[in-house]
């Protein structure tokens, strides 16, 4: 057994198949779909985000805090983690990812991101 089945056991059966799959938009889907408010299940997916290190799990983790958990505490801290940490998976190649990101400049909950951070990824993409 994969050290990595014990965090995919804390998440529901189909929600699972789902992260297996990598599949994002369902990911994000079942979360609204489920109205799911229990920060475990996104901490969950989280945690297996960060031990499976794929950038596709990460963009998932990402969008749950800051779409369907806006309320925490840490959501958008978490959020922010999680884009940065899947640009890094891609090595900043991913354009649509970048520009992506940018876009938090205009959420008034993503202040927290230093501008620096969107410095480096205005000039990657030039």
């Amino acid at each position: 057994m994969r050290s990595e089945e014990i965090l995919l056991q804390q998440l529901p059966e189909e929600l699972r198949r789902l992260v297996e799959r990598q599949d994002v938009e369902k990911i994000i889907g079942y979360f609204f779909e489920y109205d799911i408010e229990e920060h475990r299940i996104a901490d969950a997916l989280s945690r297996y985000a960060i031990t499976a290190e794929d950038a596709n799990l990460h963009l998932a983790a990402a969008e749950v805090y800051s779409l369907c958990l806006p309320y925490l505490d840490d959501a958008f801290e978490l959020a922010f983690f999680h884009e940065w940490r899947a640009l890094e998976l891609t090595d900043f190649s991913d354009r649509k990812m970048m520009e992506n990101f940018l876009e938090n400049k205009e959420h008034p909950d993503f202040d927290i991101i230093p501008a620096s951070y969107y410095h480096y990824i205005e000039d990657k993409i030039k």
